[in-house]
């Protein structure tokens, strides 16, 4: 899936362009691709492609393959945690594990599985950008202080809401 470039289209385009040149919040293009595919998964948001206008701004294939086994591992990550598609979890390990993509005698079946697979994972990073933009960059004001303090609050809330999750792991594993 990350052997060429990637291109980010429409209101998302312009909402990574805000994130990493305008705002500054984060570095790369391609960390948004790392990162927002998680938030989204996380917050539960997904987005839909948008159309509606020409922005597009684009991750170059040398930095994709750079980082392509985190990429990789961000992709299966999200198809084996989405509960939504109503996938079993047989199924879910089979869709991240077992279908190589860059066979060349793929079933109509496993080019099926490709293409939600990717319909997933795309879902999800475009509701991620979304919900960072909305986060991170707010009324689009771009006032640098407003922006660190929201970067600031959004890390921490975050790391509490992790934590929580490893006092409840910890509370079920000593129940057992």
């Amino acid at each position: 899936m990350f052997q060429r470039e990637f291109l980010f289209r429409g209101k998302h385009a312009l909402y990574v362009r805000n994130l990493v040149e305008t705002a500054g919040l984060i570095q790369r293009n391609l960390d948004v691709l790392i990162i927002a595919p998680i938030i989204g998964l996380l917050y539960g948001k997904t987005g839909v492609l948008d159309k509606s206008s020409n922005n597009t701004t684009k991750i170059f294939t040398d930095q994709l393959l750079k980082e392509k086994d985190l990429l990789e591992f961000t992709y299966k990550l999200i198809i084996l945690a989405d509960t939504d598609k109503g996938w079993q979890d047989n199924e879910r390990i089979f869709r991240a594990f077992r279908i190589d993509e860059e066979a060349d005698n793929l079933s109509e079946k496993d080019k099926q599985m490709i293409v939600e697979n990717r319909q997933l994972f795309e879902s999800y990073l475009l509701g991620g950008i979304e919900y960072l933009h909305e986060r991170l960059c707010g009324d689009s004001t771009y006032d640098r202080d407003m922006m660190v303090n929201e970067l600031y609050d959004f890390i921490k809330e975050f790391h509490e809401d992790l934590q929580m999750d490893e006092h409840e792991l910890q509370d079920i594993l000593e129940s057992v």
